[in-house]
């Protein structure tokens, strides 16, 4: 095998698990009591940094789960999309409505057309309205 496919294919064997724990959490049963105690603890096996107590609706879209920190309080609602690559953090009380979604990618102006990552911090006791998206600056 060429150099560059083993590293691709090394890439996506390690992010397997995480994966994995995702699939399972979205395919947990629409229950308020799931919502709050079994999907979080799989989100934590996906890597994702979850403390306290949260409501996590599904469906619900996250890349890069290691780069994802949520505080107790925080509710994600159905449909939302995190992409946590710049590195993601939800504090205290931040409540996201439906299909929200938060990008951590900023794109340089011409000529460049670079993408660089930046992080995006969701500020206690925040709502976020329905269909919201946020980015980062």
């Amino acid at each position: 095998m060429k150099k560059e496919v083993k590293e691709l294919l090394a890439r996506d064997l390690s992010g397997l698990r995480d994966r994995f724990f995702l699939w399972l959490a979205n395919k947990l049963p629409g229950f308020e009591v799931l919502d709050i105690f079994a999907r979080p603890p799989l989100l934590r096996l996906a890597g994702v940094q979850v403390y306290g107590w949260n409501m996590i609706y599904r469906p619900f879209s996250i890349k890069f789960p290691r780069q994802l920190r949520i505080l107790g309080g925080v509710c994600i609602n159905e449909g939302c999309r995190l992409d946590a690559e710049g590195g993601i953090e939800l504090e205290v009380n931040a409540w996201m409505g439906p299909q929200c979604t938060v990008e951590t990618v900023h794109h340089r102006s011409l000529p460049h057309r670079s993408k660089e990552f930046r992080p995006v911090k969701i500020g206690a006791g925040v709502w976020i309205g329905s269909r919201v998206t946020l980015v980062p600056g």
